[in-house]
């Protein structure tokens, strides 16, 4: 009976949590107006004007010189955009957003009650979603990123469900994760691999004897055919190889210079400040691992470490900070 209420009352503080993450941007954006939306909004949504009208753009049809190569690595999301923008105008396309943001949140409840076996209180589950909601939300806009988050999510459920079943026939689900991440944002994708790749990662005692080996061996194959499936899935997408291999091409021209704030390191736009997100994103999940002596992945670790070196040397990466706390 106490554990029917226990779990009635852990739904019922989800169902909350969630509503109130998917409510607040939304307001927000509602009372915002048209002035403040993100300047990215106006070739995203020509982007998606264009792919709807005339089809994947492969030359630039925006550029003052002709024959310009084009790859729109995020054009599904800019045909999502033009939709709802079509639909109600400028509010429209800015509570857009609050659906993938909705659909992150929820799924990353179920990843934490799954991680706990459902043995999460509402006010633990509330405290673990506080963590990543701080960075997270910043990213909350007209961009894809939320919908990699998303991805990202789902990824981490499959592969955690992997470990504890050992049912191969999830890990069938991450091509299919792939190629909606290639399509959505071709620049982000690689890291549903990396993500999954990290649960491959042995931990530090399974090296030490030959048996221990074995059994990290026959764990891991399994997550590395998958991992290669979703290289190869990542392939289905209007630009194929271009498209699949976007961010590697790209680097240079990404950058542009370093003259955007959120591509340069975060102690430029933070300044001092900057060591407070971080040391709370490295310490808060040791302190609370020390607390209940809970046994952490190796890749959960390794996750943790490239998030944290990433918003560093990158604040606009610091989603991902967020995400793999």
């Amino acid at each position: 009976m106490k554990a029917t209420i226990q779990a009635d009352r852990t739904r019922l503080a989800i169902s909350a949590l969630c509503a109130l993450l998917i409510a607040g941007p939304i307001l927000a954006r509602t009372l915002a107006g048209t002035g403040t939306l993100d300047s990215d909004v106006w070739f995203l949504l020509a982007t998606g004007r264009e792919i709807v009208r005339n089809g994947i753009p492969y030359i630039n049809p925006f550029s003052i010189w002709p024959g310009q190569g084009m790859v729109a690595q995020q054009w599904l999301h800019d045909v999502w955009l033009w939709a709802w923008y079509t639909s109600g105008g400028y509010t429209a396309a800015a509570v857009s957003a609050c659906v993938p943001a909705g659909l992150l949140f929820w799924q990353l409840s179920r990843l934490m009650l799954d991680a706990a076996d459902g043995k999460l209180s509402p006010a633990a589950l509330a405290f673990c979603l506080a963590v990543p909601s701080v960075c997270i939300c910043m990213y909350i806009s007209v961009r894809p990123t939320i919908w990699t988050a998303l991805l990202c999510t789902l990824t981490a459920r499959i592969l955690l469900r992997y470990l504890k079943d050992g049912g191969r026939w999830a890990l069938l689900r991450l091509p299919a994760i792939a190629v909606a991440g290639v399509n959505l944002q071709a620049a982000q994708w690689p890291l549903l691999a990396a993500c999954a790749a990290a649960f491959a990662l042995p931990y530090p005692h399974e090296l030490a004897n030959p048996a221990a080996r074995r059994a990290w061996s026959a764990r891991a194959m399994p997550i590395c055919a998958a991992v290669a499936a979703m290289c190869a899935a990542s392939l289905l997408n209007p630009y194929g190889a271009d498209g699949s291999l976007y961010v590697l091409k790209s680097l240079g021209e990404a950058s542009y210079g370093s003259a955007i704030v959120e591509m340069q390191p975060l102690w430029v736009p933070l300044g001092p400040l900057f060591a407070v997100p971080v040391a709370a994103m490295a310490m808060g999940p040791i302190a609370l691992c020390r607390r209940s002596g809970a046994k952490v992945p190796a890749g959960a670790v390794a996750m943790l470490l490239a998030g944290i070196a990433a918003g560093i040397l990158h604040s606009r990466c610091m989603w991902i900070a967020g995400l793999s706390c």
